[in-house]
């Protein structure tokens, strides 16, 4: 059964079959089977055509330990705590662009 991931790189939707997520993020370069999102939420997850551009970009050595602390809090922390919210701001000014 599909399902939608978001693509952080090319800022869009893309349809996944529970295959194709390489979740580079986490240090992956495989893909792994998805898990349901609860709640109907979306995992950003690079889509395959933008996936190349996401590993020539990705930081390295404390820039990633930095953005894993950001996916570790939106994932784990809860919705109003100070970690999430901090790391929504972050996200939003980083990789989704002000607006």
């Amino acid at each position: 059964m599909t399902h939608k991931h978001w693509c952080e790189i090319g800022k869009h939707e893309w349809d996944c079959d529970g295959t194709q997520a390489i979740r580079t993020w986490a240090g992956m370069t495989e893909p792994t089977p998805c898990v349901a999102m609860p709640d109907n939420g979306i995992e950003l997850v690079t889509c395959p055509a933008h996936r190349e551009g996401e590993r020539r970009s990705f930081p390295t050595g404390q820039e990633a330990a930095d953005v894993l602390k950001i996916y570790d809090a939106l994932i784990c922390a809860p919705d109003n705590s100070p970690e999430f919210k901090e790391a929504m701001r972050i996200l939003s000014e980083y990789i989704l662009g002000k607006d």
